[in-house]
């Protein structure tokens, strides 16, 4: 039984020399198993096939590789982010925009449209760097992000701006590192940016500190402290409370659009076996939901929003 084999090939021969240049010179047996057995087959051989074949084979690979890429391109989004260290600071570059949420219309004294926030996180000294801000806004501008969240009371319980509360004075729990909190957000609510203030709540270890009557105890005596050494302020005392809703009411009037409350809960990590709990018999579900409904009552009406982080 004699089978030929005609190769592909022989059309690109006509691409590349206007006719063919493959002759049919000799013929190669090949043993093929058919029907069990072994048969002779002829193959027609030409001149050059296995270099012609090759570049067959490479060009139909890329063709199959360029198809593949322009496919994916046309159902993702692309996006190049580059981060370049100067001075110990990142800045961030996109070069291909997704879809950006449309602009707030930014009513002082009023609380903006609800919509979906994407956002990056600054710490005080990130934000109030004009240098590094002008270029968080120019990121911002540049892609779907519409949102920052800023540090305005931090893990360590310091206040991080100019604070007029008579406690956050006595106690000098004051560093600003935000400078002119309303030009600031004056300035991004010109790039229609939604503004977060994150407030650390009950780790306060500067305020456990001065107020040792408001923190944590330990049953060996003296400040309880976390793995980290961070000492927490008690999240069932009022005064607590009331402290961090002065601070609060503070940053809104600022204009900002929201307060993220973080560290609402009590400590989870430490010695927690010589941690002296004061809520009794009160589960601590109870008292964290006790402390939402005293913010919702007291801030409900207020022009930001409320959020909170249970953990983190």
């Amino acid at each position: 039984m004699i089978i030929r084999f005609y190769c592909l090939i022989d059309f690109f021969s006509i691409i590349f020399y206007g006719k063919k240049v493959f002759k049919f010179e000799r013929q190669t047996k090949i043993p093929l198993l058919l029907g069990g057995e072994f048969k002779k087959a002829t193959f027609m051989n030409q001149k050059y096939p296995l270099l012609y074949l090759i570049i067959f084979l490479g060009v139909f690979l890329f063709a199959t590789f360029f198809i593949f890429i322009s496919w994916q391109k046309t159902n993702f989004v692309q996006s190049d982010l580059v981060f370049a260290e100067n001075n110990s600071n990142f800045i961030l570059q996109k070069n291909i925009i997704a879809h950006r949420p449309p602009p707030y219309v930014f009513v002082p004294g009023q609380k903006p449209p609800k919509q979906v926030i994407k956002g990056l996180y600054l710490t005080a000294y990130s934000a109030g760097s004009p240098k590094i801000l002008d270029n968080i806004i120019n990121l911002i501008n540049s892609t779907e992000l519409n949102a920052v969240v800023i540090d305005v009371k931090d893990y360590s319980g310091k206040v991080l701006y100019d604070s007029n509360l008579e406690l956050v004075n006595e106690f000098t729990l004051e560093s600003n590192r935000l400078g002119d909190v309303k030009e600031l957000i004056k300035k991004l609510h010109e790039h229609d940016i939604y503004v977060i203030a994150r407030q650390t709540v009950f780790q306060d270890p500067i305020l456990a500190e001065k107020k040792i009557e408001w923190a944590l105890k330990s049953k060996n005596g003296g400040l309880w402290r976390d793995n980290k050494g961070l000492a927490w302020v008690d999240p069932n005392n009022k005064d607590v409370w009331d402290y961090d809703l002065e601070i609060a009411k503070e940053v809104i009037a600022f204009g900002f659009d929201e307060i993220n409350f973080d560290y609402v809960r009590f400590p989870t990590d430490g010695p927690m076996s010589l941690l002296v709990y004061t809520n009794g018999e009160k589960e601590k579900y109870d008292v964290m939901h006790d402390f939402f409904v005293f913010l919702n009552e007291n801030l409900a009406e207020s022009s930001a929003y409320i959020s909170l982080d249970l953990f983190g």
